[in-house]
């Protein structure tokens, strides 16, 4: 069991559209931040549904998931609060769309977001993710 201290990390993935991966990821992450948790939610998916979902505007940002992924800018850096309390994000933008292929000839890609994920360790217990869609799968 995990103490006060270490993160959860849930994702939630399918590779069909329209399954609810945004809805279930904002419902959990909202859930667990009523019951007095500290959530960041990572918007994985270009279209951005889950941080314009928790009343964050997208267009807003400077930065973005994306700059975390290809830049290492720290995720701490990103993150943006909610109308919720305890609940942040991590915002998605339309960039997002092509950074799979712009990490294709970056040495340990898959793990750059977990790396990301530890700087934000020590004030977080629950980090979740909605996945996009892969068509190449």
């Amino acid at each position: 069991m995990a103490d006060a201290t270490t993160m959860r990390i849930f994702a939630v993935a399918n590779q069909k559209g329209g399954v609810g991966k945004t809805t279930t990821t904002t419902s959990l992450g909202a859930a667990l931040a009523e019951r007095d948790k500290r959530v960041l939610i990572v918007d994985l998916d270009p279209q951005g549904n889950a941080t314009t979902g928790l009343g964050v505007d997208g267009r807003q940002f400077e930065r973005s998931v994306y700059d975390v992924l290809l830049n290492d800018v720290p995720m701490v850096d990103i993150v943006e609060p909610t109308g919720y309390n305890n609940l942040f994000v991590a915002p998605a933008t339309l960039d997002l769309a092509g950074v799979e292929q712009e990490l294709t000839s970056v040495i340990s890609r898959e793990l750059r977001l977990k790396r990301a994920l530890t700087s934000v360790e020590g004030d977080l217990t629950t980090s979740s993710s909605t996945v996009p869609l892969r068509l190449d799968s």
